[in-house]
């Protein structure tokens, strides 16, 4: 009984087997070291964080009656 590589049909389906399991890892390899290209900064230039001030309420003096 010969070997499942003696046929024609199992070596191309394992060639296009083959294939898509090599484009398939390439693309994870590239999405993994290059999915996110931007530099990493923790602390602001000027070494202090920018923080969230709330506006001050102004009150307003009352509309004037036309």
């Amino acid at each position: 009984m010969p070997g499942r590589l003696a046929s024609p049909r199992f070596r191309r389906r394992a060639f296009k087997g083959g294939l898509l399991l090599a484009v398939v890892g390439a693309g994870a390899l590239v999405s993994i070291f290059y999915w996110n290209t931007a530099t990493i900064v923790e602390t602001p230039q000027h070494g202090r964080a920018d923080l969230y001030v709330p506006p001050i309420p102004v009150k307003m003096a009352p509309a004037e009656p036309s």
